[in-house]
């Protein structure tokens, strides 16, 4: 007999370790109501983002959380808290204003992150990566010159987050949201940028690279 979603989310949270439904809450970055109606039966499914980081923060296996299906843990590397995992860096500059045309994308040296704050952030193993950020559209959320970390594993939930993506040979990061249809819409963060709103009507030319989940500056 099919396991529900509340009985598979219950043995994920038993652990080992255990994990409480407010911890939980806060690394998928919803309120606790809501992980409640996962582990009571009240919400019968769980999708998008929140599939992603759930599955990521328990340490269990996407599918079998959503569907019952496979094993409940993978049988690849899973994050240990105590360990530093070195990230992917990406010598290509997202930018924040009007786009850069790719040529090569070299890596350059890697950025250690610790393995329990990318777990905290939903990312699954080599799902990370980092990449840079120009120009000012998305002030004062990402300055220029930050480095970006991105969730390649989130592409499919456009809530209005911010997004890497690629669309007619640029690489760009912006608020990205579905629009009834097809279309997707891309809203710069910084008021003053023009033009703030951009909609692309056909998602086929357009490849989302991630969801962007950190970013840090030189001081």
């Amino acid at each position: 007999m099919k396991s529900t979603l509340a009985e598979r989310m219950r043995l994920a949270l038993a652990g080992p370790p255990k994990i409480t439904q407010k911890a939980l809450a806060e690394a998928c970055g919803i309120k606790p109501p809501s992980v409640n109606g996962w582990v009571s039966g009240e919400s019968k499914t769980i999708e998008g983002a929140n599939l992603l980081k759930a599955a990521a923060f328990l340490g269990v296996s996407a599918k079998w959380l959503a569907e019952g299906i496979g094993p409940m843990r993978e049988t690849k590397p899973v994050y240990s808290d105590e360990d530093f995992v070195s990230i992917k860096r990406v010598d290509v500059s997202f930018s924040n204003g009007t786009g850069q045309v790719v040529y090569h994308e070299e890596d350059k040296p890697p950025l250690s992150f610790r393995a329990d704050f990318l777990r905290k952030l939903g990312i699954p193993p080599g799902k990370a990566v980092v990449v840079d950020a120009e120009g000012e559209s998305n002030y004062p959320k990402i300055l220029p010159g930050a480095v970006v970390l991105i969730n390649s594993a989130d592409r499919e939930n456009l809530n209005g987050d911010f997004f890497a993506f690629r669309v007619e040979g640029e690489l760009l990061i912006k608020r990205l949201a579905k629009l009834e249809g097809a279309g997707i819409i891309a809203t710069a963060e910084n008021s003053d940028f023009k033009p703030k709103n951009v909609i692309y009507s056909r998602p086929e030319d357009f490849e989302v690279i991630g969801r962007a989940v950190w970013t840090g500056v030189e001081l």
